[in-house]
């Protein structure tokens, strides 16, 4: 079973399972390592879950907002399923999460704040949601795992160093949505194979990939 029907079917059968808990914060999570946000407040509150021991989070319901370093060095959490609730996420908020493979972002979500997940060493997947318009800075720095990113049509903007550093990362797709590109915003993806990006940054490839050796790379321009 692959990690998104891993956690589609820990999402459909949350009622039946005693294990999965209603936690707002690190003290209320206690030692339960499977936990559902959904009631109360409609933030997860800065820090709340800071180095935690959680492994699994479903956040639904009431919550709009996960603010700046909720989540942050919760060295344990695997997967986090974002439901439609949610319209934001803090900087930092999933920083360093080193055990995190996967991620399912809903399209509700139209802000992701710099260095939301940077760091996440085994972070293999990530579709980015419909509504998101503009990838911070560094949201996605040093995720050496990271094979696979899916960037919607409705981004315009990729800022410096969103993705650097993510050494597995073999193609990326940029949309012809995309018409701002920062400095950096690729550097080191040294395992790029293919890139697919528009035309009018054919003479900033090296700012944009610096460190990547595009003699190599199967390059084409949209």
């Amino acid at each position: 079973m692959n990690f998104y029907e891993t956690m589609r079917d820990i999402y459909n059968n949350f009622t039946k399972s005693e294990t999965i808990v209603q936690a707002r914060n690190k003290k209320e999570a206690g030692d339960n390592k499977i936990i559902e946000i959904s009631k109360g407040d409609s933030v997860i509150a800065d820090s709340a879950f800071e180095e935690s021991n959680i492994t699994n989070v479903i956040i639904r319901g009431d919550i709009t907002r996960i603010e700046n370093h909720a989540f942050l060095r919760c060295k344990y959490l695997k997967s986090i399923w974002i439901s439609e609730s949610v319209r934001s996420i803090g900087k930092g908020a999933f920083f360093h999460c080193q055990a995190l493979e996967g991620i399912i972002i809903s399209d509700s979500v139209s802000f992701i704040d710099k260095h939301a997940f940077a760091y996440c060493e085994s972070l293999k997947n990530v579709i980015l949601p419909k509504s998101l318009t503009t990838i911070e800075e560094g949201t996605f720095d040093s995720c050496t795992s990271l094979t696979m990113v899916i960037i919607p049509s409705s981004v315009t903007t990729i800022v410096d160093v969103a993705f650097h550093y993510c050494l597995s990362l073999e193609r990326i797709y940029i949309p012809k949505s995309v018409t701002k590109i920062g400095k950096w915003a690729f550097k080191s993806c040294t395992s790029l194979k293919q890139i697919t990006i528009p035309y009018i940054f054919k003479d900033q490839l090296q700012d944009i990939f610096m460190g990547v050796d595009l003699t190599k790379i199967i390059i084409t321009y949209i």
